[in-house]
């Protein structure tokens, strides 16, 4: 999705503004992440002395895999990107500047790198999942499991026993 930003360079008073939808598809499915309806990017984009700033929020909703116990979860989407543009960059160094190729830049890979840098690194159902039982499968969410954890316990670790009750 190519953003056409060659007006602000010949009328630098006026700003763009945004509100777009952004579908992903398939991008995040080795991350075994989807979203099911697309993110909005709302923001606008201006002219400040030659570099154009992009100031645009991003909100959504994906869908995950818990990783402690393995449900399905959605999991809100909502932060501010700020991106800098320029047609020359100059080796102007300090700043991060993103090139501008014919005066137009590629909002969809923006929003896309952005998106995936903005993943919690853990995905979680709740702050308090306690996952699933590493010998019987079973969902310490819903019950304790019937498993006897005194059959593998190294009895160096007797004093930390407390700690997992």
């Amino acid at each position: 999705m190519l953003f056409d930003v060659s007006a602000l360079y010949k009328n630098p008073d006026i700003v763009l503004d945004l509100n777009e939808e952004i579908s992903f598809n398939d991008e995040f499915a080795k991350d075994s992440i989807s979203f099911e309806k697309p993110v909005i990017v709302s923001g606008n984009i201006k002219n400040t002395s030659g570099i154009l700033v992009l100031n645009a929020k991003v909100t959504g909703e994906f869908v995950a895999t818990c990783d402690r116990c393995g449900k399905e979860v959605k999991l809100p989407l909502d932060f501010q990107m700020t991106e800098n543009f320029a047609k020359n960059t100059n080796g102007e160094e300090g700043e991060e500047i993103t090139p501008l190729v014919k005066e137009k830049f590629d909002l969809y890979e923006l929003v896309l790198k952005s998106v995936f840098s903005e993943f919690p690194s853990k995905k979680l159902c709740s702050e308090g999942c306690k996952g699933i039982c590493q010998r019987c499968g079973a969902d310490l969410n819903l019950d304790k499991c019937s498993c006897q954890d005194d059959d593998n316990w190294n009895p160096q670790f007797d004093i930390l026993k407390g700690l997992f009750d």
